[in-house]
């Protein structure tokens, strides 16, 4: 088994690292790595579950063998009596399954009382085993769909990496239909259904990342929780963001209201610092689009500390962090030429 499943997590991982774009030494291969332990789960896994199948059919078996033996034992009592009815002339009337109390009670006491309990107690065993082997059987096909889940969100991601957005966006479906509340298989979805100009999907799956993120934050209780849940409500509502920017007419006014959303729900920790910098980076760009000067200048200044700082302490987004540092720059000067404009001359 090892020397088929280490070549798939190898392949996973690369999968994974070519995605996130990490170095191949660093501390998130490692994750990723552990990750991708879980598709290879799916061989693993199944052999077991194939063994518990099989081993039912043989309890099976040997159930049918148990009652079928007791079975003749009770055909034997029954062709003893009809024989010693025989040979003393008596009449047989009738179905001979058919027993006086007498007869019925010479039946049992032709077995030993501790053999009939003896019975019953196998048979309760094997009907708990039984009963434990079902849920152990659920148990594994509940593992497997979500094994399957994360088989198609890996493959798709490998799409993704080739350009190939309808075959990723598909697979992604699948990994939904398994579990429609897979916020990670909306959100890759959204995106995927974006760079397919299926924008209208695109907010739809966000729309349902939101919801869901919501009803979570309503219910979470603890710190770490309500993070979390913040955190998914407000890649949602960047994710609604990017829609409305990239369509063929894009409505901006709603593009900058939705970052600004995603910005106002982000945890209070900041963490993590690349994506409330990648927000702000939108919102700032966003705001300049609508002459919100104080908004833009706000926004972008968070980003660019958020980039720096991450440049200077986070070598596994240091990429990441540039890029969005030369677009807030960017940002940041056509901001100043915007507001040094000079205004027209009303006559």
């Amino acid at each position: 088994m090892e020397e088929w499943v280490e070549p798939i997590i190898n392949v996973a991982a690369e999968t994974l690292r070519e995605v996130s774009g990490a170095e191949g030494t660093s501390p998130t291969v490692n994750f990723i790595k552990g990750v991708a332990a879980t598709l290879a789960g799916l061989l693993s896994s199944f052999s077991i579950y194939r063994a518990w199948r099989t081993m039912d059919s043989k309890m099976g078996a040997r159930l049918d063998d148990f009652l079928d033996s007791e079975q003749k034992k009770l055909d034997n009592v029954r062709d003893n009596i009809r024989t010693y009815r025989i040979r003393h002339g008596m009449p047989i009337l009738g179905d001979v399954n058919i027993r006086t109390n007498q007869e019925i009670l010479a039946i049992f006491k032709s077995f030993n009382t501790n053999r009939m309990q003896n019975i019953e107690r196998k048979l309760e065993k094997a009907l708990t085993s039984s009963s434990e082997r079902v849920d152990k059987a659920l148990k594994a096909a509940e593992k497997h769909r979500k094994q399957k889940a994360i088989a198609h969100i890996l493959l798709g991601a490998r799409y993704v990496r080739r350009g190939e957005h309808s075959k990723a966006l598909n697979q992604f479906r699948h990994a939904i239909s398994i579990n429609e509340n897979d916020a990670e298989a909306l959100d890759y979805a959204g995106h995927a259904a974006i760079k397919l100009g299926l924008h209208e999907q695109a907010l739809e799956y966000f729309q349902q990342i939101a919801e869901l993120a919501e009803t979570k934050i309503r219910v979470s209780e603890t710190g770490e929780e309500r993070a979390m849940s913040e955190l998914m409500l407000s890649r949602a509502h960047r994710g609604q963001g990017l829609a409305y920017q990239s369509r063929r007419d894009p409505n901006l006014r709603l593009a900058y209201n939705s970052y600004t959303a995603a910005a106002d729900c982000f945890p209070e920790n900041k963490e993590p610092l690349i994506d409330y910098a990648d927000i702000h980076q939108l919102r700032g760009r966003m705001a300049i689009e609508q002459s919100f000067w104080n908004q833009a200048g706000t926004s972008l200044s968070l980003a660019l500390e958020g980039f720096d700082e991450i440049e200077q302490n986070d070598p596994d987004y240091v990429h990441m962090a540039q890029k969005g540092k030369a677009l807030t720059l960017e940002a940041m000067q056509n901001l100043d030429a915007a507001r040094n404009a000079p205004r027209p001359i009303s006559i």
